[in-house]
């Protein structure tokens, strides 16, 4: 767990391996944006008190939303995810 304060932020990191994969990106999902919300580029900012889980998806498993044929991508690939207090 990593305890933020809102408005607080905390960049996240991720390692892919093997390293020679072909696609090293992942998608990054808060399980209530609400309290915490994550960008693109992994960086959490806290919102308001509450625990997020912070998720990150293999890109290759969402393969759906990278070929625009579906608004939901796959879930049920390689993920990790991370539990967030966000405290007062």
């Amino acid at each position: 767990e990593m305890p933020l304060r809102p408005g607080g932020t905390r960049q996240l990191t991720y390692r892919v391996s093997p390293e020679n994969a072909t696609r090293k990106g992942v998608i990054w999902e808060s399980s209530d944006p609400a309290v915490a919300a994550i960008d693109k580029f992994g960086v959490v900012t806290a919102l308001k008190k509450g625990t997020v889980e912070i998720s990150a998806y293999s890109w290759d498993d969402a393969r759906p939303l990278a070929a625009h044929n579906d608004e939901q991508y796959s879930r049920d690939g390689i993920s990790d995810s991370v539990r967030i207090p966000v405290e007062q």
